[in-house]
């Protein structure tokens, strides 16, 4: 039987910690016809510990979940106010702490039209409730609406108008791709997210969402001022995303890895 290995990002880093870890991936890898990866950041993560696989390694992405995609038009919301949505597991390298930080730091007449929605399974409970603290002094809603059924989260994307994750490096995890950013995209919404592991991948700076370095948090509540005080910006950001999500495809990587459309 061929051996054909996909990898998401966080297992280069881990398994590549100590060296019978490393001999043991290594022997893994070099059983592979092929090595998938979804991002360049993990193409060329790989090729820095093991040079020798690059004609082993095929690059292709992934597609927003099919669960999830926009059934009808989204219709512009008429209450005035602009809802801001992450969606990951709440754990601190998904950076929600961050959003509520840059949140906080608004003016007040800001926080006055927005909503933050948090979506992600409770996975550190002690983090969650450093951000229900957070979230009691942010001065504006901010909703923890758990981990949804895909109706649900379908529902939480469409209801919104401003998607944000802002990941953290780790040293043995890494946001290798991000499907969450295509699915909100494919909803029609921009992106703000920390320019980390496979995000510049999902998320194109300036053109489907506003990409910042992890280590500025200035930049960070610069840019999300930006996004909330410029509708016709995020109407511009929001569909160059959506057309560009409608470019993945599940049929791609079927036709890449299986031969098959």
């Amino acid at each position: 039987a061929r051996l054909l290995v996909t990898l998401h990002g966080s297992e280069i880093p881990k398994f590549s910690r100590f060296p019978l870890e490393r001999f043991r991936f290594r022997r893994l890898l070099r059983r592979a016809y092929q090595i998938h990866v979804l991002s360049r950041h993990n193409r060329d993560a790989l090729l820095r510990i093991f040079p020798e696989l690059k004609k082993c390694i095929l690059l292709v992405p992934g597609a927003p979940s099919r669960s999830v995609l926009p059934v009808e038009k989204k219709n512009p919301s008429s209450d005035g106010i602009i809802r801001i949505l992450t969606v990951g597991r709440i754990h601190p390298r998904k950076g929600q702490d961050r959003m509520l930080t840059a949140l906080t730091h608004l003016p007040s007449e800001l926080k006055g039209r927005l909503e933050y929605h948090i979506v992600g399974p409770k996975t550190k409970p002690a983090y969650h409730r450093e951000l229900r603290g957070q979230a009691a002094q942010a001065g504006l809603p901010v909703h923890f609406l758990g981990d949804l059924s895909p109706t649900e989260l379908r529902d939480a994307y469409s209801a919104a108008d401003l998607f944000a994750l802002t990941s953290m490096p780790a040293k043995n995890s890494v946001e290798g791709f991000g499907f969450v950013y295509l699915e909100a995209a494919s909803h029609g919404l921009p992106a703000l997210a920390h320019r980390i592991g496979g995000v510049e991948d999902a998320v194109v700076h300036e053109e489907t969402g506003f990409l910042v370095s992890h280590d500025k948090p200035g930049d960070l509540a610069k840019a999300l001022e930006h996004l909330i005080t410029d509708s016709a910006l995020r109407r511009q950001l929001g569909q160059a995303a959506r057309e560009r999500a409608a470019d993945f495809t599940w049929e791609r990587p079927a036709k890449a890895l299986y031969g098959k459309a």
